[in-house]
């Protein structure tokens, strides 16, 4: 009997700590940061934003008349959720869709794949920059799952440092050597694009994000740029007009610790430049982004 009754107080002190927060009719927060009670047409509703060393806290309560005169509950808490006895109760996903100006950079090295033996582009010198400028991002109302599109601006310099340089002739782009005697500064191929990500977001924890999915390139600008010098002179050759593939898509996959630093992976299955105009070749790249 006497170990029954101290089984039973242990038991009750139990259920006193776990419940001594949040009972099943009464819900006590320590300094909440603010409060929104609405009432009205037979229904009350009251949110709590952030509370003491919680700031990303959330309640939510609503108590409504059905037509049929039942009371009808709806509660969610960001530290658990449960129901009211005698009560109907139901949690409703909060659809969403936001559209903002997103102040993020990725910066990374490009690697050309699958081109002639002579495209001497070097990895650690071929680079992109990438603005994201805009997001809109649907979620369904859960904590992990996000879908987004938006604008970005690409920019890409294959560069070449060996002895082969990128040329134009006529309307194609070709790979030529340099002229004899030539002290070699770089050669370039410089493209411009706009891009339209169409990603799937998923939110581990707080900390940790991932997200996955295609980009679309509108590519609308190309142009070569050569600098060497001959005896001491130096010459620079410029030339605009290059016919690279107008539309192409990227495999693409970025993970990124608490919205600030990620790790991107791109993969560019389609040829950069227009193979009627120039040699063959694609492209995968990786680095960072950077969120202001």
């Amino acid at each position: 009997m006497k170990r029954f009754i101290i089984m039973a107080f242990v038991l009750a002190n139990a259920l006193i700590d776990a419940f001594a927060q949040e009972l099943p009719d009464t819900t006590i927060i320590n300094n909440a940061d603010s409060v929104l009670v609405v009432s009205g047409n037979k229904k009350m509703s009251v949110e709590v934003f952030g509370k003491r060393n919680d700031p990303d806290y959330h309640f939510s309560k609503t108590m409504e008349m059905d037509e049929k005169g039942v009371n009808v509950s709806r509660e969610s808490n960001s530290d658990f959720d449960f129901k009211f006895p005698f009560t109907t109760s139901s949690r409703e996903p909060k659809q969403s869709i936001q559209f903002s100006i997103v102040p993020t950079i990725s910066m990374g090295l490009i690697s050309t794949l699958g081109g002639p033996s002579n495209l001497e582009t070097n990895f650690g010198k071929s680079v992109e920059i990438t603005l994201h400028a805009a997001e809109l991002r649907y979620s369904n109302g859960g904590k992990h799952w996000s879908f987004s599109t938006g604008l970005w601006f690409n920019w890409k310099n294959y560069r070449m440092t060996g002895t082969t340089r990128f040329d134009k002739v006529g309307n194609n782009v070709v790979l030529t050597a340099y002229p004899e005697g030539a002290e070699v500064n770089f050669s370039r191929l410089h493209t411009l694009s706009y891009q339209v990500p169409l990603l799937v977001h998923y939110i581990s924890t707080k900390k940790f994000k991932f997200a996955a999915g295609v980009l679309f390139n509108f590519n609308g600008h190309g142009n070569l740029k050569t600098r060497y010098s001959i005896d001491g002179e130096k010459h620079k050759e410029h030339t605009r007009g290059v016919h690279v593939n107008s539309f192409t898509t990227d495999i693409y996959g970025v993970a990124s610790v608490k919205n600030f630093l990620g790790v991107y992976v791109k993969y560019s299955p389609c040829n950069v430049l227009d193979t009627s105009f120039g040699p063959k070749f694609h492209a995968i790249s990786t680095g960072l982004v950077v969120n202001f």
